[in-house]
C-alpha cells in the first residue's frame, strides 16, 4: 500500500534515526509521549506503517509521512498549531 498524496511505499522496511531533541530547536516542545515513542523507534527498521501506528498511539495530533520523515502536525484551539519532524528515516 501506499501513501496516494506523497506515493510513498508505507510497507517497504525504513530504518528510522534521528529523532527529534526535544526542546531543542522548536518554539514549542514536542510532546514527551511522541518524543518517548520516537526514542523508542530510533535505530529500528520496520514498515512506515508500524512507525505510524507506534506515533500516533502517543498522540491525537496528525501523524504523516514526508519523503524523508514523519512528521507530527497538532493545531490549537485558535487556529494556531505547530508542526515537529519526529524522526528521519531511509
Amino acid at each position: 500500500m501506499s501513501d496516494q498524496k506523497n506515493n510513498i511505499n508505507l510497507d517497504e522496511p525504513k530504518k528510522f534515526y534521528d529523532p527529534h531533541p526535544g526542546l531543542l530547536g522548536a518554539a514549542a516542545p514536542i510532546p514527551k509521549a511522541v518524543k518517548k515513542a520516537a526514542d523508542q523507534i530510533n535505530g529500528r527498521t520496520m514498515t512506515l506503517r508500524e512507525a505510524v501506528v507506534e506515533l500516533r498511539k502517543a498522540t491525537k495530533g496528525e501523524i504523516s509521512v514526508e519523503k524523508d520523515c514523519i512528521l507530527l502536525s497538532c493545531l490549537g484551539a485558535n487556529g494556531g498549531g505547530h508542526i515537529w519532524r519526529v524522526i528521519r528515516y531511509r
